[in-house]
């Protein structure tokens, strides 16, 4: 899934197994990135944070309570610098 801009929340697609949002800031610059697996989407499912194979795409799900932030790694600072 390839969105440049994301107001609001979008849908995933059916058919991933490996699932990557980046943040970007200024100047296209990283600010954050994060990596989520089908594995561990389905662990957030099997104990009821997320509700659907195909979750809603949003930058809250990466804080510290969202889907990512919380079964997924997010990479922050100087981890995402370039």
């Amino acid at each position: 899934m390839v969105r440049w801009h994301l107001d609001g929340a979008t849908r995933g697609k059916l058919g991933w197994t490996q699932f990557l949002l980046l943040e970007l800031g200024e100047h296209y610059t990283p600010r954050r990135i994060s990596l989520l697996s089908l594995e561990q989407h389905e662990k957030a499912i099997a104990e009821g944070l997320s509700r659907t194979a195909t979750p809603m795409v949003s930058l809250s799900m990466l804080g510290p309570r969202g889907l990512i932030g919380r079964y997924g790694k997010v990479f922050t600072g100087p981890q995402v610098q370039v």
